[in-house]
């Protein structure tokens, strides 16, 4: 992750006044629902997505740059932790509407391969 993006990160970690636990989690859960809604679009196996470490590469590229940087600038969170400004529960509101952003993308180069790679998978565990 470009050092960019780990201090954008902290920042909005920092504006929410959460731990990086419960924030990688909040992030998780996005993206659980992101491969759920993926995997009944694709007929794909969820937990293949899931536990795909490209997907998981790509999904992560996505929320640094759809949900993270786009809040980030357009709300000037810098500028409110600077002032002190201190709304926690305002700002979670409005980083939820962020990852709806992502749930129409899908990595199409990638597609063939998963569907592949899944589909291999599939039929080794229903054997």
């Amino acid at each position: 992750m470009p050092l960019e993006s780990i201090d954008i990160r902290n920042k909005i970690i920092k504006s929410l006044r959460i731990s990086k636990l419960t924030y990688a989690n909040y992030v998780h859960k996005f993206f659980a629902n992101w491969c759920y809604i993926h995997a009944q679009k694709q007929g794909l196996d969820m937990m293949f997505l899931l536990q795909n470490k490209k997907v998981q590469g790509w999904y992560t590229k996505q929320w640094e740059q759809i949900v993270e940087s786009a809040f980030y600038y357009e709300y000037n969170i810098a500028e409110h932790i600077k002032s002190g400004i201190i709304a926690p529960q305002a700002y979670q509101d409005l980083l939820d509407l962020y990852p709806k952003s992502i749930e129409s993308y899908f990595p199409g180069t990638l597609l063939k391969i998963i569907k592949k790679q899944s589909n291999d998978t599939s039929t080794q565990r229903h054997k």
